[in-house]
């Protein structure tokens, strides 16, 4: 059954029913042949122990497993510590995003701004349970004097 959901709100959940990722769209499509779902603009929240990340994107296709979301477009990745209040902001293209391990991985060229801190590269590896990142290519950093 093909199907179209308007002002989307969801939640994916392990095999524990703990909530890996919520998700926010103005419009979700499914393809039954395929169960591949499609959101524009989606709006997605990842908590990780105290940290929560924040993704938005200009589409995105969720796999039917439910285990690889491939953002496309402009994607912005920030993640917010409550506690400490740090934050750390990334701006990307077209990012592959694995659910369950927390991964993310982009080819496309990549801003991260921490503070007044900023690295650029091109491409990027992040790890949201390790809290690391690896820049694969073209790495120029820019630091700020306190």
């Amino acid at each position: 059954l093909n199907y179209a959901l308007y002002d989307f709100e969801g939640r994916l959940l392990n095999d524990q029913g703990g909530i890996n990722l919520e998700i926010n769209s103005p419009v979700l499509r499914n393809n039954a042949l395929s169960g591949i779902g499609t959101v524009e603009n989606p709006e997605i929240r990842i908590q990780q122990e105290q940290d929560n990340w924040y993704i938005i994107a200009e589409s995105a296709s969720i796999t039917a497993d439910r285990e690889q979301v491939t953002l496309i477009g402009e994607v912005n990745l920030q993640r917010q510590n409550p506690v400490t209040g740090r934050q750390l902001e990334i701006e990307t293209r077209d990012v592959l995003l694995n659910v369950t391990p927390r991964t993310a991985h982009t080819d496309s060229a990549v801003r991260i701004r921490q503070h007044g801190d900023r690295l650029d590269a091109v491409g990027m590896n992040l790890d949201m349970i390790a809290n690391s990142f690896e820049l694969l290519n073209d790495v120029q950093a820019h630091y700020e004097l306190p």
